[in-house]
């Protein structure tokens, strides 16, 4: 069964988008993840200023 070039371009459209989309909240889930361990990283280099750190143990 043929389609439509019409049909064909709006179902490869709609991929594109559906890529896209995917694409995008990778993206911003990846900058969550960035984000969360920046904070965590500032966290403990505010938490052990001024302190001794054991570097044998």
């Amino acid at each position: 069964m043929e389609i439509s070039s019409g049909v064909a371009a709006q179902r490869a459209l709609f991929r594109q988008e559906v890529t896209l989309n995917v694409i995008k909240q990778a993206s911003q889930q990846q900058q969550a993840v960035v984000s969360l361990i920046d904070q965590a990283v500032q966290n403990v280099a505010a938490s052990s200023r001024g302190q001794v750190v054991n570097t044998s143990a």
